[in-house]
């Protein structure tokens, strides 16, 4: 078979192209100005951890749920769980750039 019959099984657009050469150049740009890697272990806590307590299984029950009326308590109350991740979520990023980028505001002088 041909080269072109082979490469037909892969989507060869120009916009997934894009976006994943997008991504490892972005990446690639973290890993060389990036020199303390614990400011990626402290983003990757901050946003895992967060998503999987609070914004995905509130969020799932949310939407997963749209029979019942979005008053009911337990729809509620996962829709709070679920925005009160996003805010855990702002705010651990927050200080984890923020402890790293300008640790004076956090821990004072030390």
């Amino acid at each position: 078979a041909s080269l072109r019959a082979r490469l037909d099984i892969f989507d060869l657009s120009p916009a997934p192209a894009l976006a994943a050469t997008l991504f490892v150049a972005v990446t690639i740009t973290i890993a060389f100005t990036i020199t303390d890697l614990g400011v990626i272990v402290d983003l990757a806590g901050a946003t895992g951890a967060t998503i999987m307590s609070f914004i995905a299984p509130g969020f799932m029950y949310f939407f997963t749920f749209r029979e019942r009326s979005w008053r009911s308590p337990m729809r509620l109350a996962s829709l709070v769980v679920g925005v009160v991740g996003v805010c855990l979520c702002v705010v651990g990023i927050t200080l984890a750039v923020v402890g790293d980028v300008a640790p004076e505001l956090l821990f004072g002088d030390r």
